[in-house]
């Protein structure tokens, strides 16, 4: 997963789980790889420090 940030601003990645739990969590603004184990729909959330937050679905199928 990649997230861009504007200059200067910082926030957090969350990927939870279709009931809510959080599978994992890591500093936004740059590349990172989120451990998945089982197929699922996920839900990845991005806060910033701004208060932006976006959330896209994510479908694993494998």
């Amino acid at each position: 997963m990649t997230s861009v940030l504007p200059e200067g601003q910082t926030g957090t990645v969350s990927v939870y789980d279709i009931s809510g739990r959080i599978v994992q969590s890591f500093p936004a603004g740059g590349s990172s790889s989120a451990v998945v184990r089982e197929t699922g729909l996920y839900i990845v959330r991005l806060v910033t420090d701004s208060g932006l937050v976006e959330n896209r679905r994510v479908a694993l199928v494998r």
